[in-house]
């Protein structure tokens, strides 16, 4: 098995970025600055794809205009649209952005509900869903050949704790991406957007202690603007940037991350194959094909066996113990089930041969006097010791 291990290398080229954030937080604006960043970065000539929900495009398609770059744009909440830009984005752009893809996952859900025209899910249900979900989207995320940004609404997070008289309470703990459960861990970078009272202009304002200065003061927190937009980087795989805050952030704020991908190089994140051959047509893994095929044989082996000696007398008990131990090796119950369905097969095959020689009879096997099959039989058992995989 040495070919599945090789020296490590850096094989993450694209940029997978996450945005998560309330109305209003900066997603768009920042996903913005974020692509046009990285068009320069790299070179690129073709256009920036948009799939956009929330007809973001309109208002930064001047932003993209002022550096020069064409933006194509695809305006749809139907999931099986993102399901089709996934499969098209390496093919037409270099970096592609989506927002929001909480209306997708949305989408999904809603859709499969209406068509099955049920109010809730059943467990079964999002065994149907969430594969879709990640054969379809987020396993593309990682492993295409594009620079991805994508932008989702913010939730909270709840957990319970035992409150001041002893009873459980539902308290936040923290915002999470509203998608699908899983997909905050595909990123590579996630950044949290929010949006506060700059500081610096209200801390102007405070400290005014006159009219004059507290109208100086206004005058400068409009020109400056009374709010701004904060990023918070939730996870940075590199370990470099966790933890980091930007005010009105741009790429070049997130230059570590960019700097610890492997922009340019060949993207390998998952080695191509995957585990089909432990399956049958019928979803079966081996070791269950292998266990039934052991199970067969044995029914197989105890029907020839019940049918030469069919009665439960102290010579044909004799003679079953002698059969087993001259095929299995052993007369233990316990030891030939736990035998491989290949040594089972071959031991069925020798039982066959035995009992179609003359002189094997009940008598003769009770006395000790089996006889060998013929030459032209499966030959040599092998003895026990490979348990039925």
């Amino acid at each position: 098995m040495t070919s599945l291990f090789k020296d490590a290398e850096n094989t993450m080229a694209y940029a997978k970025v996450g945005i998560l954030g309330f109305a209003g937080a900066g997603k768009t604006r920042t996903a913005t600055e974020i692509a046009i960043g990285l068009h320069k970065a790299i070179g690129s000539t073709r256009p920036v794809g948009f799939v956009d929900t929330e007809t973001g495009s309109d208002f930064v398609l001047p932003i993209f205009t002022k550096h020069g770059i064409a933006l194509k744009v695809s305006k749809t909440r139907a999931f099986k649209d993102l399901a089709t830009a996934m499969k098209v984005g390496p093919t037409m752009f270099d970096i592609m952005m989506i927002d929001s893809v909480s209306h997708f996952w949305t989408d999904i859900v809603q859709s499969y509900k209406s068509k099955k025209n049920v109010n809730r899910l059943s467990f079964g249900d999002w065994g149907i869903i969430k594969p879709m979900w990640c054969d379809d989207f987020s396993t593309p995320f990682v492993v295409s050949p594009i620079h991805l940004i994508v932008c989702g609404r913010a939730g909270f997070e709840y957990d319970y704790f035992e409150g001041d008289e002893g009873k459980m309470e539902l308290y936040k703990t923290g915002t999470k991406m509203k998608a699908e459960g899983e997909f905050g861990f595909e990123p590579s970078l996630v950044i949290e957007m929010e949006r506060i009272k700059n500081p610096s202009a209200t801390d102007v304002y405070r400290s005014a202690k006159t009219k004059d200065a507290r109208t100086k003061a206004a005058k400068r927190i409009a020109e400056e603007r009374e709010f701004v937009r904060r990023a918070i980087v939730l996870k940075d795989r590199s370990d470099i940037m966790d933890g980091s805050t930007f005010i009105n952030p741009t790429y070049s704020d997130f230059a570590p991350h960019w700097g610890s991908i492997n922009i340019g190089g060949e993207h390998r994140p998952l080695e191509a194959g995957d585990s089909k051959e432990l399956f049958n047509i019928e979803g079966k893994p081996d070791w269950k094909l292998k266990r039934d095929r052991a199970t067969i044989a044995l029914e197989e082996i105890d029907a020839q066996i019940t049918k030469v000696m069919p009665s439960s007398s102290a010579n044909e008990k004799k003679a079953r113990i002698a059969l087993c131990e001259h095929v299995f090796g052993t007369s233990s119950k316990k030891a030939i089930e736990a035998m491989s369905h290949t040594q089972l097969e071959e031991a069925l095959g020798r039982i066959k041969s035995i009992f179609t020689v003359p002189e094997n009879t009940v008598e003769n096997m009770a006395g000790g006097q089996v006889l060998e099959p013929p030459d032209d039989d499966v030959g040599e058992f092998n003895r026990p010791g490979e348990g039925v995989a």
